[in-house]
């Protein structure tokens, strides 16, 4: 029977992560055991995504020439009695002392959950998880697990794999933010414009037609996030540095949404900021900065303040964005993934866009703080001299 269960804490309760390691001549042993079976060895190489073989403890006894050649081993023996996050040099696993499953974003990684249930269930097991790459300029992999016990030479072993599904996370998650701003917008649209020819007047078309302007501008700045995005994610974003007030882009955000809708009867503040001016390119920078104004309002109640501030830090400023509420732990660990959002299915570019365009191209650094009782804070730190991705445009 194959199950899917979500990642939760829970899990973790009910199967808890083991971080025992198997000895040289245990690993030795099984890898021996596992290349005596032939038909077992040729259908690990037919497997069309990387395939490993796991002893009891997580740890590599086998594996596919696909995978050796993604992690860049030239044989078995340098990834042998690695875990799999160690061999795909998942960040968590390579600046954890303990490795693969000992951080506390593993207990809520999906590779981790897949193959621990299927040991300790005897079933096979199939999520889905991102992993969060070492010195990569791509950032992470989306990745489809799969693990199943098999039984070789009298011994249980689990032959896990694992699908790349970066390219189809990634566009289905355009895809709904895209449609869902669009259609929200188009709606609005449609919803005036019958007002209008059901009640004609002078009066009801001068406030109509200045609602069909604001809404006219958010369709067409939806449609160019929507491209900028995709630009962004393929590495064709074309950046475009100039001089940019501190001070002004902040002044400028707080304006726009201390009247947006989706303040919600909260209030957007500025604290201190600078009067200097950076090189970066400022249409990313007001992105960066807007995505951590609505991600801080949408996790606000109302009546709460979100406060937009600056601090010079020599070589950079800090931009950060202040709200007082606290991140849940299981959302920190994941907060900045593609595909994760706490607002549902059609949400949770704002967050990884943060880090994609904000380091990605304007080489700057973006993190957060959330604790009680401080609240939370996103900070984005940017250099004051131009540090991104070069353009075709020269500075």
């Amino acid at each position: 029977m194959t199950t899917s269960e979500p990642v939760t804490p829970s899990t973790r309760l009910r199967f808890p992560i083991s971080l025992q390691r198997s000895d040289a001549s245990a690993l030795k042993e099984a890898a021996e055991t596992i290349q005596a079976d032939k038909l077992l060895m040729s259908v690990l190489e037919a497997i069309p995504s990387f395939a490993m073989v796991l002893d009891e403890n997580r740890q590599i006894v086998a594996a596919n020439r696909r995978l050796l050649d993604a992690v860049g081993a030239q044989t078995l023996q340098e990834i042998m009695g690695q875990r799999p996050g160690e061999a795909v040099h998942c960040r968590h696993a390579c600046r954890s002392p303990e490795g693969c499953g000992s951080t506390a974003a593993c207990v809520f990684c999906g590779a981790v959950q897949a193959i621990v249930i299927s040991q300790q269930t005897q079933t096979t097991q199939v999520q889905e998880c991102r992993i969060p790459l070492m010195n990569s300029k791509e950032g992470a992999i989306d990745a489809e697990v799969s693990a199943s016990p098999i039984f070789v030479g009298g011994k249980c072993f689990t032959l896990a794999t694992m699908r790349d599904i970066s390219s189809e996370k990634r566009r289905k998650v355009l895809e709904r933010v895209f449609f869902h701003d669009v259609l929200n917008t188009a709606g609005g649209m449609q919803g005036l414009v019958a007002m209008l020819r059901d009640k004609p007047s002078m009066e009801a078309g001068i406030e109509y037609v200045e609602l069909l302007q604001d809404l006219c501008e958010r369709l067409v700045e939806a449609i160019g996030q929507q491209r900028e995005l995709l630009a962004a994610e393929t590495g064709e974003l074309v950046t475009r540095p100039v001089f940019v007030s501190v001070r002004g882009l902040l002044e400028s955000i707080q304006k726009v949404y201390e009247r947006h809708e989706i303040a919600g009867g909260r209030k957007v503040v500025l604290g201190q900021a600078p009067d200097i001016d950076i090189v970066t390119d400022a249409n990313l920078a007001r992105r960066v900065v807007e995505n951590m104004v609505k991600n801080a309002l949408e996790a606000s109640a109302r009546g709460a303040t979100v406060t937009l501030d600056a601090q010079d830090q020599g070589e950079q400023v800090a931009l950060r964005v202040h709200n007082p509420s606290v991140i849940p732990d299981a959302i920190k660990h994941q907060i900045f993934q593609r595909s994760f959002s706490t607002k549902g299915s059609d949400r949770g570019i704002g967050t990884y866009s943060m880090r994609l365009l904000g380091e990605g191209y304007l080489g700057g650094k973006v993190s957060f703080t959330s604790s009680e009782p401080s609240g939370t804070t996103f900070v984005f730190r940017i250099p004051k001299t131009w540090a991104g991705r070069p353009s075709d445009e020269s500075w």
